[in-house]
């Protein structure tokens, strides 16, 4: 091999070839860089012949110079050939040659390799909101906004890694290596309009301060075009949902594809920004009453968190103690929001995914003022979450009827869930409970001190007032539905504890339609007088489906189906008419809300309980009329995609969303609820029968 051999000089071979001071250290072999690089035995400061460095060229001089693919020919390379300059082909040679860097006029066009000798562990979190992070060996991040302090971890880098890593940094930009120069999608660049859009909604049209539940508006504002795109465009999606604006239908479903596409491209590596966009995706798709399209999606956000460890209040997490209190209190929102909808779909849906994660490790949400309030209040969010959990439970419970009906009466069958409910009524603060004394109505008298409880919280408490007896009718409807069996078939305890929990199920539906109509008189009617506009959203009473659906089957059910003995017993002389009254008003809610989706199959359940109800107070039975053919009508649940503006006829119907169905029962002999089990309750009430 040929050798090239120089002068001593005073500096060494790499200082020299790299242009940089060298300084000897004393009684040594090497220069000062060369021992803060870890390479002081190769360092050649001081000797008359550098240490030869072996190369392997694979490419003519012009093609390594220009990154182009080298073939070599006989006399010169194809592509030297092609452009008639074979002449200056210089071509290498094929066994391994020394070089002497310093006489190389031709830079390294791939620097020193960049791959570590050992694999740097994984970040637990990684693309915090609005945080520029560097990546320690040791797994840590540390933000450069950060105080001196955090940066001592750079000292634990290995010899070998800092200098992947300094001489990554020295080489020039023209020679690192880049493969990949594909232009970016246009759809999912970011634009102004884009940005103006999201603003606009975040501070209602630049007239507030930009506040959000899920996220930190202000500093998604200031760095929007560093976000993601799937991120950008599912908010741009939101946005121009919530605008009300004509021709939304069409804009939204146009930023939904984009933000489909953006997620298709993206690489997935969990982050907080990526689970939030999880997230919205799947309130959008509830938002349009297609749940099962969101369900995915939120699964994905769910096992995200997991992965991340934000089911873990971010003060307790070593490797999060650089954040400031705003982004930990971020991160907690991110967990919540998540995990409400986790709770949402346990309770409501037939397909519902289970994992292993809970919201005991993480604090209660709280407001952050710097110095104006950063978030939109979220004081209920936690026990609003935990109720739907506990539904969840007793829908799995009773997804399949009992093996008999004293297994049903056995208080072990639901003591757990009762032990829960109580926890969790017990550790709800009081003034987040609207107390009123009668079960069938909200006095004018206490109808102030409710007003004054949200306008001192400022936030939304019909959620967990409505959910908590929601959650009581969930519990004891099954033994509710007992009272179709007449009472001598029961001993004596079966009776008292078929009372007692129809008592508590028959009350709770009451209270339900109670806070109903106080919301109704809130919200349009005579009591929106003592409001001023922005507390009026407080009392919408939009986002019941479920419970309202809940409360029309306790109804429907003391009036058509209950035997006379244990109505007398239970429910002497209710008033079923202002029962029917009060369904009236809720389906015709629903049903100008122009409710589609998992909608459709409640209302459609509704309005066939109301004219069953109707049949039982007039006395004569028409039956109700469908068009199912002698088979009946089942009622199910159509999918379509987001944005369509039909739903096929001949798409299949799934299961309906809701706490519980009928359990085996019809709603005038004629129309089914669809599930897996509602045959099999079927039986099981025909047997016991």
């Amino acid at each position: 091999m040929p050798h090239h051999f120089h002068a001593a000089r005073e500096a060494c071979t790499r200082c020299h070839n790299q242009k940089k001071k060298c300084i000897a250290v004393p009684d040594t072999s090497f220069c000062d860089r060369c021992q803060r690089l870890g390479v002081s035995d190769l360092c050649d400061i001081g000797q008359s012949e550098p240490i030869p460095i072996l190369t392997k060229p694979t490419a003519c001089s012009r093609c390594r110079r220009q990154r182009k693919k080298c073939v070599m020919g006989p006399l010169a390379c194809e592509r030297c050939v092609r452009l008639g300059v074979e002449r200056e082909c210089i071509r290498p040679d094929n066994n391994y040659s020394v070089v002497d860097l310093s006489q190389s006029d031709e830079p390294d066009l791939v620097p020193p390799a960049l791959i570590p000798a050992a694999p740097i562990p994984l970040l637990p979190v990684q693309n915090l909101q609005s945080m520029e992070e560097i990546i320690n060996v040791d797994g840590t991040t540390t933000s450069k906004s950060s105080s001196p302090s955090h940066y001592h971890a750079r000292s634990s880098l290995s010899p070998s890694l800092l200098h992947h890593f300094m001489d990554a940094m020295e080489s020039p930009i023209v020679d690192s290596k880049n493969s990949d120069w594909s232009m970016e999608d246009a759809d999912l660049m970011p634009t102004f309009s884009d940005w103006l859009l999201v603003y606009n909604y975040l501070t209602n049209n630049g007239t507030e301060f930009p506040v959000s539940a899920e996220f930190d508006a202000e500093r998604l504002l200031q760095n929007y075009f560093q976000k993601c795109a799937v991120l950008r465009l599912i908010l741009c999606c939101w946005a121009v949902t919530f605008s009300h604006n004509p021709g939304e239908e069409v804009n939204s479903a146009m930023y939904f594809s984009r933000a489909r596409k953006a997620l298709l491209r993206s690489d997935l590596s969990p982050s907080a920004d990526l689970v939030k966009a999880y997230s919205m995706i799947y309130s959008h798709a509830l938002y349009r009453d297609q749940p099962a399209i969101g369900r995915p999606f939120l699964r994905n956000a769910m096992e995200m968190i997991l992965e991340l460890k934000l089911d873990e209040d971010p003060d307790t997490l070593p490797w999060l103690n650089h954040l400031s209190i705003r982004e930990k209190e971020e991160l907690r929102r991110v967990f919540y929001i998540c995990y409400y909808y986790y709770c949402l779909e346990l309770s409501t849906s037939p397909d519902a995914f289970h994992l292993p994660v809970s919201g005991h490790k993480v604090n209660q949400p709280i407001q952050i003022y710097d110095p104006n309030p950063i978030f939109v209040q979220l004081n209920t969010m936690k026990w609003v979450s935990e109720l739907r959990n506990v539904i969840g439970s007793a829908k799995q419970l009773f997804s399949s009827p009992p093996p008999s009906i004293p297994h049903l009466l056995n208080p072990t069958t639901t003591s757990h869930l009762q032990n829960r409910l109580l926890s969790i009524q017990s550790s709800i603060p009081p003034e987040f409970i609207w107390h009123f004394t009668s079960p069938f109505q909200i006095t004018l008298l206490e109808i102030p001190t409710l007003i004054a409880q949200v306008r001192t919280l400022q936030d939304y408490l019909k959620e967990i007032n409505t959910l908590y007896y929601s959650t009581i009718s969930v519990l004891t409807r099954p033994i509710l539905f007992l009272t179709t069996i007449p009472p001598p078939r029961f001993t004596p305890s079966q009776q008292t504890t078929i009372t007692a929990a129809s008592t508590r199920c028959i009350e709770s539906a009451w209270r339900f339609s109670a806070v109903w109509v106080f919301l109704e008189y809130m919200s349009t009617g005579p009591g929106s007088t003592l409001l001023v506009d922005s507390e009026r959203g407080f009392f919408g009473n939009k986002g019941l489906l479920y419970p309202v659906w809940e409360c029309c089957i306790v109804f429907w059910f003391v009036a058509c189906k209950m035997d006379p003995a244990w109505r007398a017993q239970i429910y002497g002389n209710g008033d079923d008419g202002e029962a029917v009254r009060r369904m009236k008003g809720m389906v015709g809610k629903l049903k100008d809300g122009k409710a589609g989706g998992a909608a459709v199959p409640i209302v459609d359940g509704i309005e066939g309980m109301i004219f069953e109800m109707e049949e039982c107070l007039s006395g004569i039975r028409r039956g109700v009329t469908v068009n199912a053919g002698e088979t009946g009508l089942e009622l199910g649940m159509k999918v379509m995609t987001i944005g369509g503006t039909r739903v096929d006829e001949d798409s299949p119907i799934s299961e309906p969303y809701c706490f519980l169905g009928l359990l085996g029962f019809e709603i005038g002999n004629n129309i089914r609820w669809k599930g897996r089990k509602e045959e099999s309750w079927r039986l099981f009430w025909k047997l016991n029968s």
